[in-house]
């Protein structure tokens, strides 16, 4: 049996770190095809934005089936999360921009998302300090998984 996987509870059980190895491959052969993540974030974010206001459902599928054509359906659970950390930070729905213009939710949700976490300021001047350890906490784990999966260096460092 190869030193990667184990025989647990009657199955075969891989390890973690092989599985995040194979999907770091996975991303780094996809790149080369998939949009900028700054792109498909704002189009999930106009996803859920949408899906929220017009109850089309769960958000969680309605954004994997956004994410999916981009290879960037691993990033549903983590993204759902950020968008929903910030509408209770905010206390108030984000707000989607419109084709020729990006609105200020998303804006300060990019540069949330690129900017080293000592200079961020995006949304900081409409959170209470306590409520701001919640979105940092979502900020932190999604930029780790849009790092493994879009790469270093995909969000623009505003």
């Amino acid at each position: 049996m190869p030193s990667d996987t184990a025989m647990v509870a009657g199955g075969l059980h891989t390890r973690p770190q092989t599985i995040v190895l194979l999907l770091g491959r996975l991303a780094k052969e996809a790149r080369m095809t998939r949009p900028r993540a700054e792109t498909v974030l704002i189009e999930v974010m106009r996803c859920f934005c949408q899906a929220r206001d017009h109850a089309d459902g769960p958000l969680m599928p309605t954004m994997c089936r956004a994410l999916a054509p981009y290879g960037y359906d691993l990033l549903t659970p983590a993204l759902l999360g950020l968008f929903q950390a910030c509408e209770t930070c905010l206390q108030r729905p984000l707000k989607a921009g419109s084709a020729q213009t990006l609105s200020h939710d998303e804006r300060d949700l990019l540069a949330l998302l690129g900017a080293p976490r000592a200079e961020n300021r995006a949304f900081a001047d409409n959170i209470p300090p306590e409520r701001l350890k919640i979105l940092d906490c979502a900020t932190q784990s999604t930029r780790r998984l849009l790092t493994m999966v879009c790469g270093d260096g995909s969000l623009s460092r505003a």
